[in-house]
């Protein structure tokens, strides 16, 4: 019953209006940075052209329409599905739904299928875009390198701020397809923070479901300065997958698994309540 109602709420949460706009807005970006490019390189040169994988969306230039995105992040993730329990409060839906379904299934379904949701919208689009590149632009394509090629210490000191940097230099293609499931599982992780926070009793508001994950973002941002990390702390860096600034993999993992021990609290909680609404 878990599994149909988690596929039932998924489905509802895709058909939302919302959603819809956030999906198709992030496509239509993806797509427009990939005409730009077919423009910008059509009759180059293979030796000259950009490796494929540097050509994507979240290539970090922050160039074009890319830094509409990257600046907006926080409330792309939000916008879509993070809203769903305050309409399900204030329109009286949850009094059936938990009828039917048993506060547990609810708020697990709830949970869950933001989650979901969230990693979809932020991953279909970047797949797309990784195989109209592969089509679009030679595979064998390194002129991004520059002169001498990959053992130039400009190329090494700038590589050296890659996440996963061994498995870039062994497999590009995967290095990229992993970095987009990664942006999915975090989006994710924090769409599902924002739903959290927003079954918190004193937040009635939808304006207030914005503020666990814009304090959480810019409140950890000067953390590196503070603390005197090595690492990058913003969430700019992490998001784009050839940022060059040095991050941490471990500082990552830690902050995720964080985040997500944060949401499974805060579920559990919402499951022991007496209350409905």
């Amino acid at each position: 019953m878990l599994f149909k109602l988690i596929k039932m709420q998924t489905m509802v949460l895709f058909r939302r209006k919302s959603t819809v706009i956030v999906f198709f807005t992030i496509l239509a970006l993806v797509l427009q940075n990939f005409f730009t490019n077919m423009n910008i390189y059509r009759g180059e040169d293979v030796n000259m052209m950009i490796h494929p994988m540097r050509l994507l969306f979240l290539n970090g230039l922050i160039e074009r329409w890319n830094t509409f995105f990257f600046q907006y992040y926080p409330l792309f993730v939000i916008t879509p599905v993070a809203f769903t329990f305050l309409n399900d409060k204030n329109s009286r839906e949850i009094i059936f739904i938990q009828g039917r379904t048993g506060k547990k299934n609810y708020y697990i379904g709830m949970f869950t299928s933001c989650f979901i949701c969230t990693f979809l919208i932020y991953t279909i689009p970047f797949i797309v875009d990784g195989v109209l590149n592969c089509i679009a632009f030679p595979l064998q394509s390194s002129g991004d390198i520059g002169v001498g090629g990959f053992f130039t210490p400009q190329y090494i000191k700038n590589i050296n701020g890659y996440l996963l940097i061994d498995l870039w230099n062994t497999n590009s293609y995967l290095y990229s397809f992993l970095n987009i499931i990664g942006i999915g599982i975090i989006s994710g992780l924090f769409s599902t923070f924002a739903l959290a926070f927003s079954t918190i009793p004193f937040v009635k508001f939808k304006i207030l479901v914005f503020l666990p994950v814009y304090s959480l973002l810019y409140l950890i941002a000067p953390a590196k300065k503070l603390f005197s990390f090595k690492f990058s702390t913003s969430y700019y860096d992490y998001i784009q997958m050839f940022n060059t600034n040095k991050k941490s993999f471990i500082a990552l993992l830690a902050f995720c698994g964080t985040l997500f021990l944060i949401n499974i609290i805060i579920l559990f909680i919402n499951i022991r309540k007496d209350d409905i609404v």
